[in-house]
């Protein structure tokens, strides 16, 4: 799995982006990723780097093999939204991604 340039051990490829606005407003890191039981469970650490009091919302999009029908480059299976942050903090929100919720079907 990747996330964020980051590798992972659950086989599955997820790109992260950030809902805010204002793209200079947080710092992204990716922490960790874990699979237990029939879950995923991506780690990703927001940093406020702006010069203003704000939130962000993380956005975990999935990639599915293309068969014959075709479908879309990338999906949505998960977000997650900060609390208010305050000029240089930071907080660390776990995104749950059900893995029933990567299935992908093809004729």
């Amino acid at each position: 799995m990747v996330a964020g340039g980051h590798s992972c051990k659950s086989g599955h490829g997820f790109a992260l982006a950030s809902g805010g606005h204002d793209a200079n407003f947080v710092f992204r890191k990716f922490v960790d990723c874990i699979k237990k039981d029939d879950v995923i469970y991506l780690d990703v650490e927001i940093t406020n780097v702006g010069d203003f009091t704000g939130r962000d919302v993380i956005e975990v999009y999935a990639e599915a093999p293309q068969g014959l029908l075709g479908k879309s480059a990338r999906v949505l299976c998960g977000f997650k939204k900060t609390k208010l942050l305050a000029i240089g903090e930071s907080q660390t929100l776990t995104v749950e991604i059900p893995i029933n919720s990567l299935a992908s079907y093809d004729d």
